[in-house]
């Protein structure tokens, strides 16, 4: 089964599932207010922090089972810890709440704090049932849970604020949706198979412990960098929402960045996620079968650079006027906010699905690297929170980062038999390409009405598109095969309904 055909069932659920996204966003920040959000983003960062270490990530071994046996233990201890876990948040989150509260000045982020163990409780399950599903090669259901995540989030805030008002607690029961509906839809592809397997090979206690030393690396190693690198990426929240609180300058910073990151991440979520969670367990297959991992880490690199650096540099260009013209008038500041994160997150696109150390096995050189990243991201963050302004902070933060995860990506695609000078050749050719094609709108803006900005950006991408299409063969070949093959996979699945 080929890496692009099974991408592509990812990508196109999450196409549906981002679809839903920009169709709702507009109306939500029309209804719901930035302080809102701004209560809504710490419990994201916290909750983002907190799930990275409730299964030790040992959930990243399930990939790696020699056999369903020590698969399945990988799986049952993910769900143990993640169990353990949560019970420890239920007892100190009644001691940390207030506190984390008046922190941030937000009296109304309490109440909604005792949710913290039961949302990594469930996403901890998620986490191990995805990577079961990537195991079994069950890529479909990663999808359908993909898009099932959407359509429990956002549409469910948006009834909530129409039938009982736009609340912050309409925000969290859409967050809950979100989590809840790719969970049983997982289960319900997975559960079988993981019920029959438990049973056929009867794994004890011996097993989990057998498991747990084989694979010790990932707690020892690997589950300390996630949460540091999980952390660092959440400092802008924990950090300038220290400084720049709505009472000290008249606005919500921390809501303007939630809307500006969930809409710069959107073509990671939808693109990394599905080409992480195909590359990871094909990748580690082909390094343990043939020793090398050089092609398919140079084919997911330039399709990654391909497809991320066009709306990237778009938000980078154009930010301002497109959060504007879709989100409103007083969401002109989140766009900027997106402008400058913009060049971050386009580094972090191209190179957070390579996955290498742990194929490699060298989780020590990763948790090097992410502690190195969190001291220089918290000291920006700091310089800028304590002298400067939230913009100056965030560009301050934003530069660090493109520093330190090129520095990172170019260490990983050496480790994996990458030519650096190739991927970097390939990397400045399109931005140049996507920067000569963005310019025009860009100056063109300071004169036109933002509709005409979001035309402009829209004649961009067709362009683009053409371009690439007409220089890149292989890209073409590509294309074409995937239609192909996408086309075969409806037409079989009709055939068996």
């Amino acid at each position: 089964m080929s890496v692009g055909r099974n991408i592509l069932k990812l990508i196109f659920s999450r196409v549906g599932a981002q679809v839903i996204t920009l169709l709702t966003a507009p109306i939500l920040t029309r209804l719901f207010d930035v302080s809102d959000f701004g209560v809504r983003q710490v419990f994201s960062s916290l909750l983002a922090v907190l799930v990275v270490l409730c299964c030790l990530r040992y959930e990243l071994s399930i990939p790696l089972g020699k056999d369903r046996r020590e698969a399945v233990s990988s799986f049952i201890l993910s769900i143990l810890l993640t169990a353990v876990f949560s019970v420890l948040l239920f007892v100190l989150v009644p001691i940390l709440k207030g506190k984390i509260a008046a922190w941030y000045e937000m009296p109304e982020l309490e109440v909604f704090l005792w949710l913290i163990p039961a949302f990594v409780l469930i996403q901890g399950i998620d986490l191990a049932l995805r990577n079961w599903a990537g195991y079994e090669k069950k890529f479909g259901a990663i999808a359908w849970a993909s898009f099932g995540a959407a359509l429990g989030q956002r549409p469910v805030s948006l009834v909530w604020a129409l039938l009982l008002g736009a609340t912050l607690t309409g925000l969290f029961v859409g967050a809950f949706g979100h989590i809840v509906v790719p969970l049983f839809v997982l289960l319900y592809f997975c559960g079988r198979s993981i019920k029959e397997t438990i049973r056929s090979n009867k794994i004890d206690f011996k097993d989990l412990w057998t498991t747990a030393k084989v694979h010790k690396k990932f707690p020892v190693y690997n589950s300390w960098a996630a949460f540091l690198n999980s952390f660092s990426k959440q400092l802008p929240v924990f950090i300038l929402g220290l400084y720049f609180t709505e009472e000290v300058i008249g606005y919500s910073v921390l809501g303007l960045y939630f809307l500006a990151r969930s809409i710069l991440t959107l073509p990671i979520r939808l693109i990394t996620m599905s080409v992480s969670q195909v590359y990871y367990p094909m990748a580690a297959a082909a390094y343990a079968k043939t020793g090398s991992m050089s092609q398919i880490t140079s084919d997911v690199f330039k399709r990654l650079v391909q497809i991320g650096v066009l709306p990237m540099l778009v938000l980078a260009f154009l930010g301002g006027p497109l959060f504007r013209f879709v989100f409103g008038e007083k969401w002109y500041e989140a766009g900027i906010y997106a402008q400058i994160m913009a060049p971050w997150l386009l580094v972090n696109f191209v190179s957070s699905p390579l996955t290498i150390y742990n194929i490699l096995n060298r989780q020590g050189t990763g948790l090097i690297i992410t502690v190195i990243a969190m001291i220089g991201r918290a000291a920006s963050l700091l310089v800028g929170g304590m002298f400067f302004t939230p913009r100056i902070a965030l560009a301050l933060f934003s530069g660090f980062n493109v520093l330190i995860m090129m520095c990172s990506l170019f260490y990983r695609l050496w480790l994996a038999k990458v030519s650096v000078l190739w991927a970097l050749e390939k990397l400045v050719k399109y931005c140049l390409v996507c920067s000569a094609l963005i310019i025009p709108v860009m100056v063109l803006a300071r004169w036109v009405p933002d509709w005409a900005v979001v035309i402009g950006a829209f004649l961009v991408w067709i362009i683009y598109i053409a371009v690439i299409m007409t220089a890149d063969a292989s890209l073409r070949r590509f294309v074409l095969s995937i239609l192909e093959k996408f086309a075969i996979i409806r037409n079989s699945e009709r055939q068996e309904d």
